[in-house]
Order: C-alpha cells, then sequence, then structure tokens
C-alpha cells in the first residue's frame, strides 16, 4: 500500500509501484494493462480529490486475481460516460471497464470510496492493451456499495 497527495506526478509513481510488485511476484504478463488500469484510477481520484487529504493505492494478489484499489476522500461516486470527440477526460473507466475482469466502487462511512478492479493472473495470453475498438467480452460489473468500511 502506497499513500500521497493528490499530485498528477503521483500517476507516474503508481506506475513504477505496480512494474516492481509485479516483477516480484512475477506477473510481467500483467504489467501493460495493470499499469492503465492503475493509472486511470489513480488520475481520476485526483482529478476528483477534495483538498490535500492522501490518496491510498493497493495492489494485492491470491492464486486467481491481481487486485488494484483506490481510496480517496471524494464521495462522488464515479461514472462510465461516453467521451466527447476532442476533450481530453472522460476515457478513464471505460478503459478499466474495457480491461479489468471486473471492477467495483464501494463507499465508506467516513467519507471516502474506493475504486478497484481485478485482472485475472491466469491469462493464458497477455493483455496488452490496443487503440483498437471493440469491447471486451470480459465481464465488467459496476457495483455499488454503500457504508462499507
Amino acid at each position: 500500500m502506497v499513500a500521497f497527495a493528490p499530485e498528477p506526478e503521483r500517476v507516474r509513481y503508481t506506475r513504477r509501484v505496480v512494474t516492481t510488485m509485479l516483477r516480484h511476484w512475477r506477473l510481467e504478463h500483467l504489467r501493460d494493462t495493470a499499469e492503465l488500469v492503475a493509472s486511470e484510477l489513480v488520475t481520476n481520484a485526483i482529478l476528483h480529490a477534495r483538498d490535500q487529504h492522501l490518496i491510498t493505492v493497493t495492489v494485492e494478489r491470491d492464486e486467481q486475481w491481481l487486485s488494484i484499489a483506490v481510496k480517496d476522500r471524494s464521495t462522488d461516486l464515479p461514472r462510465t460516460a461516453q467521451a466527447l470527440p476532442g476533450h481530453e477526460n472522460g476515457r478513464g473507466l471505460l478503459l478499466v471497464e474495457h480491461f479489468a475482469d471486473s471492477w467495483l466502487c464501494e463507499s465508506h462511512s467516513d467519507g471516502t470510496k474506493t475504486v478497484s478492479c481485478r485482472l485475472s493472473i491466469a491469462s493464458a495470453a497477455p493483455r496488452t492493451p490496443s487503440v483498437q475498438g471493440g469491447r471486451s467480452a470480459r465481464p465488467g460489473p459496476w457495483k455499488i456499495s454503500e457504508g462499507s468500511s
């Protein structure tokens, strides 16, 4: 787990942390996808952070899943939306939905929320983010859980 102030340069730091952990766990085949979804989740947290409260990033694994979770002080729940042509923002959660096996958002009673996603460790083929169109066949459920701690 790492925690930091909501500063844009922390997105690059998060990618380095994810890469280091994947290398340690010998899960390099997930690197590109894990870096992408972690970057998008952290960027959203930075954009919507209130004040200078810390953002916390947790990367965990078990036998089946790599989990990436980003906790911030905002109570605003993220939504997927169609990005407008020429706009810089609006695609982050669509990318997470496309590349992650599942993802969710939890509201906590302390006024924070956690947005997290999971990637299958047992992927037969490496996942490489691509700019080509099309939707993933993998499920990307949107779940909102209120009152979790």
